[in-house]
């Protein structure tokens, strides 16, 4: 009953998400170069503090929620809200799709892991997503290094 509701609020974000998406093809609220540069910025920083989150929790062998629904995760609404025009970007933009569900999902068969007791095989888990995030996190700072450069030239990424 406790997660009723939240699971409710995330339909909901995730509809506007949608509607969101929609709205930033047209020029008046089409994101600036700005709000990218930001959003893959934060992105870094949770997808490092998922990672010692996870690492934490093998460590002390306590499961505790993390998220793990690429979706679902701030980035995760991100992208799936918006695609980037820009060839440069959008094609590392594709790319890291299926990097960022596989990150999440070796989360979960860690967690899963962990609370059958098998902390071995939770931490094979957790060096996948590491490597994983070694490419993930290069890709969101090639993102926002090229970004910048567009930023500068006044180059609109979502045009």
């Amino acid at each position: 009953d406790v997660v009723k509701p939240m699971i409710t609020i995330e339909e909901c974000l995730k509809d506007t998400n949608r509607e969101l998406g929609k709205m930033a093809l047209d020029a008046f609220y089409m994101p600036s170069n700005r709000v990218f540069i930001e959003s893959v910025g934060s992105a870094i920083d949770a997808h490092r503090g998922w990672l010692e989150k996870l690492e934490h929790m093998i460590e002390t062998g306590k499961p505790e929620p993390l998220q793990t629904n690429d979706h679902r995760c701030a980035f995760g609404h991100f992208y799936y809200a918006v695609q980037p025009k820009n060839p440069e970007i959008l094609a590392i933009w594709k790319d890291v799709r299926d990097q960022h569900k596989e990150f999440h999902a070796n989360g979960d068969k860690a967690i899963a892991a962990l609370k059958n007791g098998n902390t071995d095989t939770a931490r094979d888990y957790l060096r996948r997503s590491e490597d994983i995030s070694k490419k993930l996190l290069k890709d969101f700072e090639t993102m926002v290094l090229i970004a910048e450069k567009l930023e500068k030239e006044q180059i609109r990424i979502f045009e």
